[in-house]
């Protein structure tokens, strides 16, 4: 909700233009509002829920846009259950406009494929951590073999931009702003191996820095730079909106460019940017927890990984398998750890009479599976209950890589389950006091005799 929060303080505009160079054809309008700009290069930040009024497909998926004065400022792609969408425009010219949400692609017949739940607006001065908030013009593909003409379009299926977020921090100078987002998978990369990516970071959507600004105390930049592919770290030179920085989504792991491309030009469709107001992250405990609070981002998730046949219920069949199954059918570990740099985790749960009492790992006995994280982190552990496992009877961590003389420790451990509507479930297990490992004891039991952790 908009009302009574502190979204706006003073703002410097650099050079803007439009996202879209060229006019896009009618389609529906689902919801429109008048407003004025008080003052130029004002923004407006604006929060709708959406629900889609049938459930889209992978293949067909619904793209709203945000139209301004005329002019598209973001895009969306809605996801199959009612989620909140929080846009910001950049900055626009004083005077009334009007604010259009538009279904980008005409329906097969007159009524709308979504329903406006809730929408909210307010425009005003953009406050410091909103004002260096990264546009990202959507990811392209092209399309299959075969056709007359060989034209990229905007993804739509696959690796959404769901929520951005970001930290700051004090510095010498001023402050510093890094900004983040999560995508609702990774084509490529570890998302290649999602074994990989459940047991080193128990959660299968990706979670990317995106750009990064510092400013002295007169707002202007001291420093700026954004994760470019591959994984690499480099100075931002390209275009902005305003004081937004503009990067292109630049290959499947999801990492990004700040020069234009002209493919996007001559598209099927029109191009995407999606221009998502962050919300504010303290930096307490993992990431992760920024999903504990959004289920639906594992629901989307999760269809997406059953659509790309990256998980499926062969590996239900046999406990021992990697294969990736439902989100549900885990039990999540969220830790604290103080180790050396070598040091590689491996945690289990036993099961009770249901499963014979054997034990499942997060890295299923193989060295590349290993959590390998210092500080706070997660993994996933497989253990569906309806193949009988009814019941958790032990919880244990067990550290290889030691090196003579070196301790490790966990501080926090946490387990507990996803319910059936993706959301997390209450705890099954929490440390109560720092367990310490050595070479002489690498591996520890941390409690028995666990509550049951049926749904």
């Amino acid at each position: 909700m908009l009302a009574g929060v502190a979204l706006f303080a003073g703002c410097r505009a650099s050079s803007s233009g439009p996202l879209l160079s060229r006019p896009l054809p009618p389609t529906p309008v689902l919801w429109h509002a008048e407003t004025v700009v008080e003052h130029a290069d004002d923004e407006i930040l604006a929060e709708f829920v959406i629900e889609p009024a049938e459930r889209p497909t992978r293949h067909s998926p619904v793209v709203v846009r945000l139209d301004v004065g005329g002019e598209t400022r973001s895009s969306l792609v809605v996801i199959g259950s009612a989620t909140e969408y929080r846009l910001f425009s950049g900055p626009l010219r004083a005077g009334p406009t009007r604010l259009e949400l538009i279904q980008s692609d005409p329906p097969p017949t007159d009524a709308a494929r979504v329903r406006i739940l809730r929408a909210e607006f307010k425009c005003a001065r953009a406050p410091e951590a909103l004002r260096w908030a990264p546009i990202l013009r959507g990811r392209l593909q092209w399309n299959p073999p075969g056709r007359h003409v060989r034209r990229c379009r905007p993804l739509t299926d696959s690796d959404l931009p769901l929520l951005a977020f970001y930290t700051e921090r004090p510095t010498e100078t001023g402050r510093e702003y890094t900004y983040s987002m999560i995508w609702s998978n990774e084509d490529g990369g570890t998302g290649m191996l999602p074994p990989l990516l459940m047991a080193r970071y128990g959660r299968m959507v990706d979670i990317e820095w995106t750009y990064r600004v510092e400013v002295d105390q007169g707002g202007n930049i001291v420093r700026e730079e954004y994760h470019q592919g591959p994984h690499r770290t480099a100075p931002f030179t390209g275009r902005r909106i305003g004081s937004h920085p503009v990067l292109g989504v630049a290959n499947d792991f999801n990492t990004l460019t700040d020069r234009e491309v002209e493919e996007w030009m001559r598209q099927d469709r029109e191009p995407l940017f999606f221009a998502l107001a962050p919300v504010p992250w303290d930096g307490a405990g993992p990431r992760e927890r920024l999903l504990d609070e959004r289920p639906w981002i594992v629901r989307r998730c999760e269809e997406e990984l059953v659509a790309e046949r990256k998980c499926g219920p062969e590996g239900v069949l046999d406990p021992r398998s990697i294969k990736l199954i439902g989100l549900r059918d885990y039990v999540y570990m969220e830790a604290e750890v103080d180790a050396p740099a070598s040091a590689r985790w491996s945690f289990g749960v036993r099961a009770g009479v249901g499963a014979d009492g054997a034990w499942s790992h997060s890295d299923h006995s193989l060295p590349l599976l290993r959590y390998e994280q210092s500080g706070w982190g997660r993994t996933a552990i497989k253990f569906p209950l309806h193949t009988g496992r009814t019941r958790i009877e032990e919880i244990s961590a067990e550290v290889f890589g030691f090196e003579p003389g070196q301790t490790a420790r966990i501080e926090s451990l946490t387990a507990f389950r996803l319910n059936g509507e993706f959301a997390r479930e209450e705890t099954i297990f929490e440390l109560t006091e720092t367990a310490e490992f050595t070479p002489g004891q690498p591996r520890r039991v941390l409690r028995t005799d666990l509550p049951s952790p049926d749904r």
